[in-house]
């Protein structure tokens, strides 16, 4: 019986919907208990795994894990495991706006003396550039990031609100 459980969620419940994780992501940066939800969620989410995107949730969320850790050890190990993660989504997928997105939250939040606010520049110019493609949810909810952004200048907020 105990191995009947794990099994049924394992094929019944698989990965968490896209949809889902971002609802959780929007809010996880600030409650502590809100992005250990999230992780738990993403657990069963590997490097290589076929959705690049969830990998890069993963990435986001172990990030946002350093940032409720009470260590400076555990905060950088938190955000190390974060890049990795995040880093091999975008080698895997890197003309995927929503990943690139992932990247740019995270590293737009970093204090200026980390070394992972590298992308900045390059993943707002990416995001911009590419906007237009974007359709339905993924597009609102990435309009709203840039909405909020410290990122992106006021013509960049103005050109996403047409």
């Amino acid at each position: 019986m105990k191995f009947i459980i794990p099994l049924f969620c394992l094929f019944f419940l698989g990965s968490p919907s896209i949809s889902e994780v971002r609802k959780m992501y929007a809010t996880a940066s600030n409650s502590k208990t809100e992005s250990a939800d999230l992780l738990l969620k993403l657990s069963d989410v590997e490097i290589g795994d076929s959705n690049s995107v969830l990998v890069a949730y993963k990435g986001g969320t172990l990030a946002l894990k350093g940032k409720f850790s009470s260590k400076i050890k555990d905060k950088k190990s938190n955000l190390l495991a974060g890049a990795k993660y995040i880093e091999a989504a975008v080698k895997t997928s890197p003309n995927n706006v929503e990943i690139r997105f992932i990247r740019l939250s995270v590293q737009e939040n970093l204090p200026s003396f980390i070394s992972y606010r590298k992308n900045i520049k390059e993943d707002k110019a990416f995001i911009i550039s590419n906007f237009k493609t974007l359709t339905g949810e993924s597009k609102e909810y990435i309009k709203n990031f840039i909405l909020q952004s410290k990122s992106f200048s006021d013509s960049d907020q103005q050109s996403v609100n047409k």
